[in-house]
C-alpha cells in the first residue's frame, strides 16, 4: 500500500488512466485547483512538494479556467503527452513536513495503444504495479449519447479494462475508482444520474467482476465529477483535424457563467478513507511505533483524515460498487 522513499518518506501511488481526451489531466488539475475547499476546513494540510508539479498545473489550470468562459479549446485541457508524476505532500496542520506523499501518475493514453515504444509501456506497469488506488477517468457523452454509438471508440471499457486486471493480479489491497466527466448535461436531467450509474455498470460489468473476485480484497467505488460546472456537452460534430471522427462540442450553461467545479473533492475523499484505514493497518517497526507514540503522530492524523473521509457521498452519482473494509469510516 505504502513504499518508503528515502527522500519523500511514506508514498502512496495513484495512477490517473483512460484512453486520449476523457478528461484525465483536467480531474487532476481540478484537484488541484480546488484543495483548500477541500481540505482546507479540516486539519489536513496538502501541499505540492515539487516546483515541476506547481508550473505544470498552473499552466494546465489557466487552459481549464479560460474553457470554462467558453474561450479555447472545446474539450478544455489538452492531453497529456508524456507520463507524469505530481507529487503531493499530506499531513495535519503544523507538522515541520507531510506524514505522507501523494504520487499523482498521469498516464497517456497513447501509452494505452498497443503501438506505443517497451519504454513507455514499462512505466505504465510500474505505475499501475505500484498504484493502491487507480482513478478511471470516463467521457460521460461518449457513454451515454446515441446509445453509446462512440463509448468504445473513445473510452474504450474492454481495453483498459485489461490494464486495470493486469494491476490486480500484483499482491495488495487496491481501490479502483471510476469518475464519470463531462457529466453537467446529465447529473442536471431527471433520472439523469441514475442512468449514468447503471450505463457505467453495464459498460464495465466484466472488469466489476474482476474487482469482486480478485484474490486480494479490491474495492470500487464510482463517483461523477463535474470539473467545470458551467460547460455541458451540446453535441458531436465532424473533427477537422481527423478524417472520418468526431469531437464534443460543450456550450456554457449560462450566459456569463464561469468555473464552478463540483463535487471534485470526492475522489480525494473517497481516496484517503482508503489510505488512512491502510496507514492505520500499515506494518511498523518498533522504532516508528515508539515515536508515533510519543509524538501522538498516528492520533492526530487519523483523526483529520477521519474527519475529512466522513463527508464522502452515498447518493446521487456516489456509490460503493465493490465494497472493501478499508472503505468504512476509519
Amino acid at each position: 500500500m505504502f513504499i518508503k522513499d528515502d527522500a519523500l518518506g511514506r508514498v502512496m501511488d495513484i495512477t490517473m488512466l483512460g484512453p486520449r481526451g476523457v478528461g484525465k489531466t483536467s480531474l487532476l488539475v481540478s484537484l488541484y485547483d480546488q484543495f483548500q475547499d477541500v481540505v482546507g476546513t479540516s486539519q489536513l494540510e496538502m501541499s505540492v512538494t515539487d516546483p515541476a508539479t506547481r508550473a505544470t498545473l498552473q499552466g494546465y489550470r489557466e487552459d481549464l479556467r479560460r474553457f470554462a468562459k467558453g474561450i479555447g479549446r472545446d474539450s478544455g485541457v489538452a492531453a497529456t503527452q508524456l507520463v507524469r508524476s505530481h507529487l503531493f505532500g499530506l499531513g495535519t496542520r503544523g507538522r515541520p513536513k507531510p506524514q505522507m506523499t501523494l504520487r499523482f501518475t498521469d498516464i497517456p493514453g497513447e501509452i494505452l495503444n498497443a503501438a506505443v515504444a517497451d519504454t513507455e509501456r514499462v512505466m505504465l506497469d510500474r505505475a499501475l504495479a505500484q498504484s493502491s488506488v487507480i482513478f478511471l477517468a470516463i467521457d460521460s457523452p461518449a457513454l451515454m449519447e446515441r446509445s453509446g454509438r462512440y463509448n468504445e471508440e473513445t473510452n474504450k471499457p474492454v481495453h483498459v479494462s485489461e490494464f486495470v486486471r493486469d494491476a490486480l493480479k500484483v499482491s495488495g489491497n487496491r481501490l479502483v475508482v471510476f469518475v464519470p466527466l463531462k457529466c453537467e448535461k446529465y447529473v442536471a436531467a431527471p433520472n439523469g444520474v441514475r442512468e449514468l450509474s447503471a450505463a457505467v455498470r453495464d459498460a464495465y460489468q466484466p472488469l466489476l467482476q474482476t474487482i469482486t473476485k480478485a484474490a486480494v480484497p479490491c474495492g470500487a467505488v464510482l463517483t461523477t465529477v463535474q470539473t467545470v460546472g458551467s460547460m455541458r456537452f451540446s453535441r458531436f460534430e465532424p473533427d477537422p483535424d481527423h478524417v472520418g471522427q468526431f469531437r464534443e462540442i460543450f456550450r456554457p450553461t449560462r450566459i456569463g457563467a464561469s468555473y464552478a467545479p463540483k463535487d471534485n473533492d470526492q475522489p480525494v475523499r473517497w481516496m484517503l478513507r482508503f489510505a488512512v484505514n491502510a496507514y492505520k493497518k500499515r506494518d511498523k517497526t518498533f522504532g516508528e511505533k515508539f515515536i508515533d507514540w510519543w509524538n501522538d503522530t498516528d492520533l492526530t492524523l487519523n483523526a483529520a483524515m477521519r474527519q475529512f473521509s466522513a463527508d464522502c457521498k452515498r447518493e446521487d452519482g456516489f456509490e460503493i460498487l465493490v465494497n472493501h473494509p478499508y472503505l468504512e469510516l476509519p
